[in-house]
């Protein structure tokens, strides 16, 4: 059981409604998931953020300071398991990071990472296999 490691919050840039669909998934030559992502000024960028010893989450930022800019959690990876949901959550940092902010791309704690999967399986149940999984893998079968 792995209640001390550290889970993570990944900051993957800005995105609008018309750029949001880019995301896409590549294997690279060693089988690994690599992530692409095209950005609100039409740059492509890669995801490089190293893996954390817990869960790797990633969100997107919505809007401008201007538009009253809001996070929303995108991505679940443990393992070999790694999910972009169809239908993102808006990030709650007191619920979410332990109140973290996500430009400090924070570590949080189980309690915060089961939030963040019960609230991505609640509103993506198409994605509720894996995302069961990721928990499954991590906790164990029992939460």
């Amino acid at each position: 059981m792995a209640d001390k490691q550290p889970h993570v919050m990944d900051y993957l840039g800005t995105y609008t409604p018309r750029n949001i669909g880019s995301l896409k998934e590549q294997f690279d030559k060693n089988g690994k998931i690599v992530t692409y992502y095209v950005q609100a000024d039409s740059r492509p960028r890669r995801d490089t953020t190293p893996l954390p010893t817990g869960i790797l989450f990633a969100a997107v930022q919505w809007g401008s300071r201007r538009q009253h800019e809001q996070f929303w959690v995108i991505r679940a990876q443990y393992g070999s398991v790694d999910v972009l949901v169809p239908t993102p959550i808006p990030m709650i940092r007191k619920r979410h990071t332990d109140g973290k902010s996500i430009f400090s791309c924070p570590s949080f704690g189980d309690e915060s990472a089961k939030n963040l999967l019960d609230d991505l399986i609640r509103a993506n149940p198409e994605s509720r296999g894996k995302l069961e999984q990721i928990r499954s893998e991590y906790w164990g079968t029992g939460r």
